[in-house]
């Protein structure tokens, strides 16, 4: 619990921790086996930008006295902190070697269907994979960390993106300004204004496609829910992530329950990231 840095964690109970603290925790259980080998699945998964590089951090301390085996989809990251990467599709090997061999426009072209560009970070040296822009736009409606995840992917894969109505110091605004999305705005712990709301919609007419993640609504975001409906009066597709039952998300006194299922049957419902990012391959 040392080396991980969770020391003081000791008493704490597992569902009081942070998706971040939780991976932690993970890591230390398995160390306490003293593996000569760490397999680690994903474990950036599902984490903000700061808790992946916090986690990769740890995972490189870790590497310098053992054998760590790291099942990633963070290319950037891969490239930063890993010696030697296999890159796989279909459960075959693509490339494998040191990241300036494996990582390249040929084979990531191969791997992921992509058409990506792999130039040098300025200030790390590092591998750095940019985008080719597709021109389509996607606005994302989120908040309290439910589109962070969904911001970076759909930004590393080339789309146009957008976002809002977020308060400055929300987790997916901070994603948003680390990744340098235009946002619809307001601000902290604030209720969402007409005006605010008048920027959100003006972006959303400017989209190709709506993105509604699984954020939970209270009285001060529920204009949120009132701008999908706009989306879907001006024929924007819309895709609502269900990862969870808008009623468990729902503290505005049933009214986001009403809306939404209101325009539920106008919407494409997935369950995940992945499958709202399938459907925008559709998308004219």
């Amino acid at each position: 619990m040392e080396l991980v840095g969770i020391l003081d964690l000791k008493d704490r109970k597992i569902d009081e921790l942070s998706g971040g603290m939780r991976k932690k925790v993970s890591i230390a259980r398995a160390m306490t086996q003293q593996p000569k080998i760490l397999l680690l699945d994903e474990v950036i998964a599902n984490l903000d930008i700061y808790n992946r590089i916090e986690i990769m951090d740890l995972v490189k301390k870790i590497s310098k006295d053992q054998i760590v085996i790291l099942a990633i989809h963070d290319l950037d990251l891969a490239a930063q902190y890993c010696s030697k990467l296999l890159l796989l599709k279909d459960g075959g090997s693509i490339a494998i070697g040191d990241p300036n061999r494996v990582i390249n426009r040929e084979s990531i072209k191969k791997a992921y269907g992509l058409d990506l560009e792999v130039t040098r970070n300025p200030v790390t040296k590092s591998l750095k994979i940019i985008p080719v822009r597709c021109g389509i736009r996607v606005h994302v409606i989120c908040g309290g960390g439910s589109g962070s995840t969904l911001l970076d992917k759909l930004v590393r894969i080339g789309y146009n993106v957008t976002a809002g109505v977020l308060n400055v110091l929300d987790e997916d605004y901070e994603t948003s300004r680390i990744l340098g999305i235009n946002i619809a705005t307001e601000s902290p712990f604030s209720q969402i204004s007409e005006a605010s709301y008048k920027k959100n919609v003006e972006m959303i007419s400017e989209s190709n496609a709506v993105i509604l993640t699984d954020l939970f609504f209270g009285p001060g975001n529920l204009k949120n829910l009132e701008a999908v409906k706009m989306a879907i009066h001006h024929n924007k597709p819309v895709i609502s992530i269900e990862g969870s039952k808008i009623e468990e998300r729902d503290f505005s006194n049933e009214n986001a329950t009403m809306l939404y299922n209101k325009l539920r049957k106008k919407m494409l419902i997935v369950k995940d990231e992945d499958g709202a990012i399938e459907i925008l391959k559709n998308v004219p």
